[in-house]
């Protein structure tokens, strides 16, 4: 009868709604609240050593303890006890009773939280892909440094927060390690390095916006710190990718250029492509051109300022800097495309169908739909050269992706009536 009893216990105190189920648990007939408080002081006052000895029966009393009825505020000491319980004699076997009292467990000594789904998920990975206690008691009493710092003034929970923060980062578990160094941020918002790891761990949790000022913090904290110009070219780098191109541009004005060192000097890339592909053409121009001298030998800092003379409709000087492009990658797709096009704008025409063919079968080589405008331009360099069968099949190409397509119609007509008049 006393296992059945102990058993029905456990099953209460599992179940999703526990912590209320618990206050309103029939106490044991042989067992007075007075001996139930007096109990959770005894074992409060032994400390963790003498709670692991505990028998099963006095860990159930104060596992009991810990979710008293909503009236009643004398027992809320012990709810700090549960970790090290969960450490004791039997009761982490139990996964549904482990879930629920991690979750009762997540009021701190001050009052404040851990995240409770950081927890009820990292218990749900343990009972779903793991079979080893150890590494399941492993993560409760790390969890428990958290809970219940040995230095239990505001100064030594910020630090174990930290401390905290950094292993489930290292552990990769982002969102953990986010909460943790959230909780540090609310009691120590210039606690050394916490800028850093901010900006690195939301960066990982791909929240690359709210990265940027954990950044800037950071760099202002310590300019000379090796580490932050690699989080600011991937930082930035995503941003740029995620069309955030005013906060790539943020990022990377953090940072002075460095001939030696590759992070820098791809942040200054990173630069002028945002600005380039954000309309300021003409300071994309300056940043990209800066980039060849930095990076000589790469073909996307050409390209990229190949494309900002385009804008400014600089034709010669966009064709000199899209060669040099290919020059350094021949199979660089968008390269063959704006060399065509500025070669059509200088009515080279010939080369322009060589170039413009060139990006066509690139593009569809790799599974690419091409732009329109590659088939107005081709269909127009091939009018120009008179090769009317070769506007035909160009316009022709073109409208099977865009019917629609006006200018193509047009050029389509015009290639068609000019064959039909070399024919009479």
């Amino acid at each position: 009868m006393k296992a059945i009893h102990i058993l029905l216990i456990l099953v209460s105190f599992a179940c999703p709604c526990g912590e209320q189920v618990m206050g309103q648990l029939v106490e044991p007939p042989d067992v007075s609240t007075a001996r139930f408080r007096n109990l959770s002081r005894q074992l409060h006052a032994q400390g963790l050593p003498e709670i692991e000895k505990a028998e099963w029966e006095k860990s159930i009393l104060v596992v009991r303890l810990l979710t008293p009825p909503d009236n009643d505020t004398s027992l809320q000491e012990p709810r700090q006890l549960l970790p090290a319980l969960l450490l004791g004699y039997g009761l982490v076997r139990d996964a549904g009773l482990s879930a629920s009292a991690l979750r009762v467990a997540c009021p701190l000594p001050d009052g404040d939280r851990l995240e409770a789904e950081a927890t009820v998920d990292r218990l749900a990975d343990f009972v779903g892909k793991r079979s080893s206690l150890d590494d399941f008691v492993s993560q409760a009493k790390l969890t428990r440094v958290a809970w219940r710092p040995p230095d239990g003034t505001k100064d030594g929970i910020t630090t174990a927060f930290w401390e905290h923060g950094k292993k489930l980062f290292e552990k990769k578990q982002i969102t953990q390690a986010l909460t943790a160094f959230r909780e540090v941020e609310k009691r120590n918002p210039g606690f050394p390095k916490l800028a850093q790891a901010l900006a690195l761990v939301l960066f990982h949790a791909s929240q690359f916006s709210e990265a940027v000022p954990w950044l800037e913090a950071a760099f202002k904290e310590n300019p000379a710190d090796a580490s932050l110009p690699k989080i600011g070219v991937a930082l930035s780098n995503e941003l740029f990718q995620a069309g955030q191109l005013e906060q790539a541009i943020r990022v990377t004005n953090l940072f002075d250029v460095d001939p030696t060192d590759i992070n820098l000097k791809t942040m200054r890339l990173i630069r002028a492509m945002a600005e380039v592909k954000g309309g300021n053409a003409a300071k994309g121009e300056q940043t990209a051109e800066e980039a060849t001298r930095l990076m000589p030998e790469s073909w996307e800092p050409w390209f990229w300022l190949a494309n900002a003379c385009a804008q400014q409709n600089k034709w010669p000087r966009a064709i000199e800097f899209a060669t040099k492009a290919l020059e350094r990658n021949p199979a660089h797709t968008d390269s063959h495309f704006l060399l065509g096009r500025a070669q059509v704008a200088t009515e080279q025409y010939g080369p322009a169908v060589q170039s413009l063919g060139k990006a066509l079968e690139l593009m569809q080589k790799e599974g690419i739909t091409p732009p329109e405008n590659l088939f107005v331009q081709l269909s127009y360099a091939h009018a120009q050269l008179n090769d009317a069968a070769q506007v035909v099949k160009a316009a022709e190409a073109g409208l099977a992706c865009y019917p629609q397509s006006a200018s193509l119609q047009t050029n389509y007509k015009a290639g068609y009536k000019a064959m039909l008049a070399r024919k009479k």
